[in-house]
């Protein structure tokens, strides 16, 4: 535990490619975007991924409000042209990512499943 804590440079490593390793496996690979919640914000700034706090928090609520107008106009577009693969993909990241929760709306887990 001692050594886990210790904030030198071989922890950082080690906790980046934990980091790393795990937004792979339970987002990347599964089709999904790491959502944007602030708990994942936070360790990325902690682990030195992200620039200073105070800038970060404004960007990234700034990302948000520009990712919700996003995920609206995808929608609409989807529903306008529901052939349109990349706009169903699209629009799952960004519901993925805006999504409080880790399984999607439609009880899947993966954006690949929507662009069969």
């Amino acid at each position: 535990m001692e050594s886990a804590l210790k904030r030198d440079w071989r922890a950082l490593a080690a906790a980046r490619a934990e980091w790393g390793w795990f937004k792979y496996v339970f987002y990347t690979r599964q089709g999904r975007p790491v959502p944007d919640w602030p708990v994942y914000n936070e360790i990325e700034v902690e682990l030195g991924l992200r620039g200073k706090k105070d800038y970060e928090k404004s960007r990234l609520r700034a990302k948000r409000r520009i990712y919700e107008h996003l995920e609206t106009i995808l929608q609409r577009i989807c529903c306008k042209c529901p052939g349109w693969r990349w706009a169903k993909k699209e629009h799952c990241y960004l519901k993925a990512a805006l999504s409080d929760s880790y399984m999607l709306q439609d009880g899947t887990y993966s954006c690949y499943s929507h662009v069969s």
